[in-house]
């Protein structure tokens, strides 16, 4: 790792910037730029505790956007990419 990369891990605050994204062809558009190492990864809340889970796939049933987060597919408050 060089040492801009160390500097920016150790400095405080420093965040990946969130873009949110609010339809599946959003989602899917960006899950399949991830697999080629374009960003940080694709990352949903869910829940009501909004824990924040990766995303591996994403589908509509009836009208409702469903992302898979490995073990199961939830419906999500907020789908967004990090980086």
């Amino acid at each position: 790792m060089n040492k801009r990369a160390q500097d920016l891990m150790m400095s405080p605050g420093t965040v990946a910037p969130k873009t949110v994204l609010t339809t599946v062809d959003q989602i899917r558009t960006t899950l399949w730029r991830n697999i080629g190492g374009g960003n940080y990864g694709v990352y949903c809340l869910h829940g009501e505790d909004n824990e924040k889970r990766r995303v591996f796939g994403v589908r509509s049933k009836k009208g409702k956007t469903q992302v898979d987060i490995g073990s199961r597919w939830v419906e999500p408050t907020e789908v967004f990419v990090e980086g």
